[in-house]
């Protein structure tokens, strides 16, 4: 009878032992995996010429509790340059994205968790406002070829890749803050409605999407554009915007986009 209670009561204090030494030596992937907050908002805004300071943030040991903000890398992308900077400038209008990463924990360098924080720069003495949905004039808005020197009206591209566009182009353009301005297809739906790809295709996005920028004289600069689907490697995307602007009289918008190979003229109103 000795022999069993001793048997027993070893398995009990083996079992106690090695409970206490999962929980007082937990594997490293439990170790330490920060939860960021950020301080301020996700979304920030700067005006030209102000003195901004970054909001902070917090970092907290899930297992802890301690602090472990210095396990976080803060990183600055400056989206109109395509470049990481040391500081977010307010010297002229802009966007930035700030990353947030953590490090696992001491033992391992597997990414933890991580949080983006957007920073736009704009200007507030631009009381105008171009918000809204225009159409695209398919009959003043050209593609030129830049190799053959081959120049279209829109309707007439359209006409050529047998595409109906009768019920015409619509391009909307949303206000971000004062001067600042998003625009969700810069081609002015050339590739969407006018090559025909996008009623063919309901589940892509054929639209270059962009940010621009109004200044006090109506002259409008493009701050950064992507193409939503890039089936062509983004051969797509708007490099350049020249000679746009904004006529407060008619309420139309006209600029020059450069892509790859072409330069198109768009006329919304």
């Amino acid at each position: 009878m000795n022999k069993y209670i001793k048997l027993l009561t070893g398995l009990v204090v083996t079992g106690t032992l090695w409970s206490c030494s999962k929980d007082s030596e937990p594997e490293p992937w439990l170790q330490s995996w920060p939860v960021i907050t950020l301080e301020g908002d996700e979304v920030e805004y700067a005006e030209i010429g102000s003195d901004y300071t970054l909001p902070g943030f917090k970092a907290t040991n899930t297992i802890t509790g301690q602090d472990a903000s210095d396990r976080v890398i803060v990183s600055i992308y400056d989206n109109i340059n395509s470049r990481y900077v040391d500081d977010i400038s307010t010297a002229s209008a802009g966007m930035y994205t700030v990353y947030y990463d953590a490090v696992a924990s001491e033992v391992t360098t597997d990414p933890g968790v991580s949080k983006t924080r957007s920073v736009f720069v704009y200007n507030p003495q631009v009381t105008t406002d171009i918000a809204g949905d225009y159409s695209v004039d398919v009959n003043a808005s050209y593609r030129y070829r830049i190799s053959s020197g081959e120049n279209k009206t829109f309707a007439e591209v359209a006409s050529d890749n047998k595409n109906d566009i009768s019920e015409g182009i619509n391009v909307s353009i949303s206000q971000i803050a004062p001067s600042l301005y998003e625009i969700n297809d810069l081609l002015g739906g050339l590739v969407e409605y006018v090559y025909g790809y996008g009623p063919n295709n309901p589940s892509f996005n054929f639209k270059d999407h962009a940010y621009l920028y109004l200044d006090t004289e109506n002259n409008i600069t493009l701050l950064t554009a992507s193409f939503g689907y890039t089936p062509w490697n983004g051969k797509y995307n708007v490099t350049s915007l020249t000679d746009a602007e904004y006529d407060p009289q008619t309420g139309s918008i006209s600029y020059k986009a450069t892509i790859n190979g072409f330069i198109l003229t768009i006329v919304l109103n």
